[in-house]
C-alpha cells in the first residue's frame, strides 16, 4: 500500500495533555452541559472567540453540579495564562514522539496535514492555541475556526483530503 498523506490531530495528539490533565477534565465537564457544548462548537467554528465565551465557562466552574468542580475550578484558575478561562489551552505541550515523526514522514515524500478543532485565542480572531512553529511543520493544515468545519463532521476530512491532494 502506498501512502499519500497522513492527517494528524493537534489537541491531545500533537499537543499533549500530559502536563495539563485539568484541560481534559474541563472538556469532559463541558460536554455534560448541552448549552455549554453548543458554545464550544461555536468557538471551534470561529463564530466566537474565547473572550465571548468567558462568562459561560465561569458559570460552569462556579456551579456545584459536579463533585469534581471545586477542585477543577482551582486547577483551572491557577493554570489560566490570561483572564480568559480557555487560556488553559496555552499549557499544552508538543508531544516529543510526534515532533520527531512528522519530519520523517515528510522526508519520505508523504504529505502531512494538521487537522484540528481549535478556537481563536483572542478577539482579533487570527491566532489559535497551536503555536505557529508547530503548524509550520506540516504541509497543510485544516483548523476548524479558520476553515469553518470541525470534527466529527465529514466536511473537515474532505477539506483535508483536498488540501493534501488526495
Amino acid at each position: 500500500m502506498v501512502y499519500k498523506a497522513v492527517l494528524f490531530d493537534a489537541t491531545g495528539v500533537i499537543l499533549s495533555y500530559a502536563q495539563a490533565p485539568y484541560v481534559d477534565e474541563f472538556m469532559k465537564q463541558a460536554r455534560k452541559l448541552d448549552s455549554v457544548w453548543k458554545i464550544w462548537a461555536d468557538l471551534e467554528l470561529g463564530k466566537m472567540d474565547i473572550k465571548d465565551a468567558n462568562i459561560i465557562f465561569q458559570r460552569m466552574l462556579d456551579s456545584n453540579v459536579y463533585e469534581r468542580l471545586p477542585t477543577l475550578k482551582k486547577e483551572v484558575t491557577s493554570a489560566m495564562t490570561t483572564s480568559d478561562i480557555l487560556s488553559i489551552f496555552d499549557n499544552l505541550t508538543e508531544d516529543e514522539n510526534f515532533a520527531l515523526a512528522v519530519p520523517k514522514i515528510r522526508s519520505a515524500g508523504i504529505r502531512t496535514c494538521l487537522l484540528t478543532n481549535q478556537m481563536f485565542h483572542d478577539d482579533r480572531r487570527k491566532d489559535v492555541f497551536i503555536p505557529a512553529s508547530i503548524i509550520a511543520k506540516f504541509d497543510e493544515n485544516v483548523i476548524s475556526c479558520r476553515d469553518g468545519c470541525r470534527k466529527p463532521d465529514t466536511e473537515i476530512f474532505l477539506v483535508s483530503g483536498q488540501k493534501v491532494g488526495c
